[in-house]
């Protein structure tokens, strides 16, 4: 259903446009069992030896941060990222937007991160509690102005249940940052 539709989003904005996806599951349990499906995906289509996902966590953020790129900075080049990375809100507030950047190089492998995931999945809206429901739309705008700041495209893809005709349009401003929505 709705998170295998999602994987192939993800999946087509890597092969076809060369993107990074940043899929974004409610919770810890939730995003184990979405990168088990994108990983089981890449399996049987024959990609897993070309696309790489993986979890968000700190010390993969905190690797990134210092390994040497070619031009001899500190920092991330694109070709250590993983083509999909899969964290819940929680995993974005502590390991990007949280995290411990001291020298000018950190702060700019930090940021080369951030803009490597254009297309942003969030997967079953539904089933995010409290906080991280809250939290959600401010991520979002987040990774946007991210985007924004280097003149890049980022797009984002929600799974839900059925709207209420009233609730879409609330959903397409808030969360997706559109003025009509339909």
């Amino acid at each position: 259903g709705r998170a295998s539709t999602l994987i192939v989003c993800g999946l087509a904005a890597i092969a076809l446009r060369g993107q990074g996806v940043l899929v974004i599951a409610p919770g810890r349990l939730q995003r184990g069992i979405m990168r088990g499906r994108i990983e089981n995906a890449l399996e049987v289509i024959g990609l897993s030896g070309f696309v790489r996902a993986d979890e968000l966590t700190r010390a993969r953020v905190q690797g990134w941060l210092v390994q040497d790129t070619k031009d001899g900075e500190p920092g991330v080049a694109a070709a250590q990222l993983p083509d999909i990375i899969v964290a819940t809100p929680k995993d974005l507030e502590a390991y990007l937007f949280g995290a411990s950047t001291p020298t000018r190089h950190s702060r700019k492998a930090l940021r080369r991160v951030m803009s490597h995931f254009e297309v942003l999945l969030v997967d079953d809206l539904d089933a995010f509690e409290g906080t991280a429901r809250c939290h959600l739309p401010f991520l979002l705008d987040k990774l946007r102005l991210v985007h924004a700041a280097e003149m890049r495209v980022c797009q984002a893809v929600i799974v839900t249940g059925r709207l209420a005709k009233a609730a879409a349009p609330v959903l397409g401003e808030r969360l997706l940052g559109l003025r009509r929505f339909s």
